[in-house]
């Protein structure tokens, strides 16, 4: 386990995290202690096993969401 405690007990939402430049800041929240919501597309069994690794590497929560943030649900009126 690696993580610092700069963010624990805070937690990032990180759109595009599935790889590239957000799986990157993903990354370095998890290591700095943050509880971490991975987002993006991609293939599932991939996205499982990249979390899966985060959170085992990290020893935070690491959790993962498809949802489309572009389009965010309506809020009741």
């Amino acid at each position: 386990m690696s993580s610092t405690s700069a963010f624990k007990g805070r937690s990032a939402v990180v759109t595009g995290s599935t790889s590239g430049i957000g799986l990157a800041v993903a990354t370095a929240f998890a290591k700095a202690g943050a509880d971490v919501m991975l987002n993006g597309f991609g293939d599932p069994a991939e996205i499982e096993t990249t979390r899966a690794a985060l959170a085992a590497e990290t020893g935070v929560r690491v959790l993962y969401s498809g949802a489309d943030m572009a389009k965010p649900p309506r809020s009741p009126r």
